[in-house]
């Protein structure tokens, strides 16, 4: 079983990866709207991260090298190159969902641990919260992003 200052040092990882990858995809999307989401929701992590990084060593969880397998569909949005841009989006928008619901888990997974501090629990209630937000930000901006083509007048998407 994985102790509590491993799990937050994961979502520590979580966090970080996430940003990056969020900041990486801003630059490739053609949507504003996502665009400005993603700029934004980038920061947000960054601070997430920051946050749980001075949590950790206030507590004195060691750094146990947890393995970087975080956001592994996040990832995939470094791989998106030269797809239509309309194609890019909506597999960025996917890509951005799915990452968001692994580390919503990983989030869950940590708060069912019973030795965490009150604290240490606020601090990821606040930031689960956060991110089940911005997973339906992210479902109100499907449409949008999805059928962007035909709101320009051009084909819509199947």
């Amino acid at each position: 079983m994985i102790g509590s200052g491993a799990k937050v040092r994961a979502l520590i990882r979580y966090n970080t990866d996430c940003a990056l990858s969020y900041r990486r995809a801003a630059q490739k999307v053609r949507n504003d709207n996502f665009r400005n989401f993603l700029k934004s929701y980038s920061t947000r992590r960054m601070a997430f991260a920051d946050e749980l990084s001075q949590h950790a060593a206030k507590l004195n969880y060691p750094d146990q090298g947890v393995p970087h397998a975080a956001c592994r569909m996040m990832k995939k949005l470094l791989n998106i190159r030269d797809e239509p841009s309309e194609i890019k989006d909506k597999a960025i928008l996917r890509a951005c969902g799915k990452g968001e619901e692994r580390v919503r888990s990983a989030y869950d997974e940590a708060l069912s641990s019973t030795d965490l501090s009150a604290e240490t629990k606020k601090i990821l209630f606040r930031h689960r919260n956060y991110i089940l937000v911005a997973r339906r930000i992210l479902f109100a901006l499907k449409p949008i992003v999805v059928y962007q083509r035909h709101l320009s007048g051009r084909d819509s998407f199947n």
